[in-house]
């Protein structure tokens, strides 16, 4: 099972190529404020380093939180998206363990849940002037 798992909470965005649990090809990069800039075009080097396309790809590991608000925003709606795209089943992990948890989540089942953010604590939201 080919699988491609992402973790977005911290300025340092992780991409990893999975065949079950053996990494074939990972990236790790300064994504901050540009995450939504970069994330396509990491994707796309990491098929091209692990030899495959998305249509090669069984299966989706997102890590859920708790972390940075806009980067999980991000990378849930990049793996969601390519979930609905690709009809792939999309797991959503967190904690040290987050891939192999994925990987578990994936092997139970095909019909996984939308994934639901963890940000860690309640939103900080501004009271409005007017």
């Amino acid at each position: 099972m080919k699988i491609i798992a992402l973790k977005t909470n911290e300025p340092e965005a992780e991409i990893t190529l999975l065949d079950d649990s053996d990494i074939i090809a990972s990236c790790r990069w300064q994504a901050h404020r540009e995450l939504s800039d970069t994330i396509h075009r990491k994707a796309d080097e990491l098929l091209q380093d692990g030899q495959c396309s998305l249509t090669d790809i069984d299966g989706l590991i997102v890590y859920k939180g708790p972390g940075s608000f806009t980067g999980i925003r991000i990378g849930l709606a990049y793996m969601q998206a390519l979930a609905l795209a690709y009809q792939l089943p999309l797991a959503g992990a967190n904690g040290e363990d987050w891939i192999a948890s994925g990987i578990e989540q994936l092997s139970q089942s095909k019909n996984l849940a939308p994934v639901i953010p963890e940000y860690g604590s309640a939103a900080r939201t501004t009271t409005p002037k007017k």
